[in-house]
């Protein structure tokens, strides 16, 4: 028997209300209070008491306010960044949490892991995993992420390869089922998006199927909604904003960052046999410092991490050169037959994001990522392992 989805197709407040006793206290976190109004309203229609709580996924996380005492749930509305909020204050707090999305950029919404800020750095931390979600009635006015959105469930592909490699490289193999089903709902998104942005239903539908890749990540505990394009855009995103430069929504990073990275992925398996030395740490903790800005025992202890063997890997990538191959084929068409799509999403037809990150910006993200994110499971911490990432230091 098919277990029961997490993802509420009706009334999401009617399911709500069947989670809790009549009379019961919600937090509904959210940007601002305009955002939360209406799910506030629906809540209290349903007999649910709701109480507002400011959304700020850019603080230090064990700053984070705590709800009332008498709160059983937190109901979360927005995005991914409200998501992620959502999820650590539910873990601080012990409480369950609900996700309700008003954006169709959302493939982390139903993982346990997110982001949060931990003292000067942008980290991944494990949450609590919601519910349940459902998808609000003001997600139609949310065009403008659609290009966000369209590229999360692309870079999904590139994840899947970086799941699978990962595993390969440490002895293990991946569920062939959830990469079926996974591959599914990515084509279904390419059909959806070869309608164009005026197509009404387009956020709605990228929302839902965003939603199913997350839910599948997460039953399985397959990480491939946040491969390495993910930690790129994530990188992406810090060394901007450090460099107070106005950066892309996760989703537009991690298509863009994709794209790139499954190029490198087929060079680096093609390559004929190599020698390379051991990463230079001393040199990746002094970059992380100059580029991020990581404090220096942030940076070290980042730069230190070994998640597995170099010789073994490097060995490895040989052995399984032809299924590393056909694996990565799969995501570079996923790519191939986006690309025009993504940049339809814009309104602009993607006039705006023209060179917008240039060699030097690819060269460094891609070289840091593996090291930005703690928990980055993909083939490009295989090849920062092996020492082939310093090149671009």
């Amino acid at each position: 028997m098919e277990d029961k989805s997490l993802i509420y197709e009706g009334d999401w407040a009617e399911c709500v209300a069947n989670l809790l006793p009549s009379g019961s206290v919600a937090a509904v976190a959210a940007c601002s209070e305009d955002a939360a109004r209406e799910s506030i309203k629906k809540l209290r229609r349903v007999k649910i008491t709701a109480r507002f709580i400011k959304s700020d996924s850019d603080v230090d996380y064990i700053n984070a306010s705590l709800p009332d005492a008498d709160v059983r749930l937190i109901v979360t509305v927005g995005g991914e960044r409200e998501a992620s909020f959502g999820k650590m204050l539910g873990k601080i707090g012990g409480l369950p949490v609900f996700t309700v999305l008003d954006s169709p950029a959302a493939i982390t919404a139903l993982n346990r892991i997110c982001d949060v800020k931990n003292g000067n750095v942008l980290s991944l931390c494990d949450g609590v995993a919601p519910i349940g979600a459902g998808i609000s009635e003001q997600i139609d006015n949310t065009r403008a992420e659609l290009p966000a959105a369209f590229g999360g469930i692309c870079a999904a592909a590139l994840g899947l390869f970086d799941c699978e490699s990962y595993m390969l490289m440490t002895g293990k193999e991946m569920n062939r089922t959830v990469r079926e089903q996974a591959y599914a709902h990515i084509y279904n998104a390419l059909d959806i998006a070869a309608r164009g942005r005026r197509y009404m239903g387009l956020p709605r539908e990228l929302a839902y199927i965003s939603l199913k890749l997350s839910e599948l990540s997460e039953k399985y505990g397959y990480g491939f909604v946040r491969g390495a394009a993910d930690d790129c855009a994530r990188t992406a995103r810090m060394l901007f904003g450090y460099e107070e430069r106005k950066p892309l929504m996760r989703g537009e990073f991690a298509f863009l960052f994709g794209s790139v990275l499954c190029r490198m992925y087929r060079e680096f398996i093609t390559a004929p046999h190599f020698f390379c030395p051991p990463p230079d740490n001393n040199l990746r903790a002094e970059r992380l410092s100059e580029y991020l800005g990581f404090d220096e025992f942030t940076a070290a202890r980042a730069a230190m991490k070994k998640p597995l063997g170099g010789e073994l890997a490097a060995y490895r990538v040989g052995e399984y050169k032809d299924e590393l191959l056909n694996a990565v084929n799969d995501a570079e068409m996923v790519f191939s037959e986006g690309k025009k799509l993504f940049k339809r999403m814009y309104s602009d037809d993607g006039y705006r994001v023209r060179d917008i990150v240039d060699s030097a910006d690819v060269k460094c993200i891609v070289a840091l990522a593996p090291d930005s994110f703690n928990s980055s499971e993909s083939f490009l911490s295989v090849m920062r392992e092996i020492g082939f990432l310093d090149r671009y230091l």
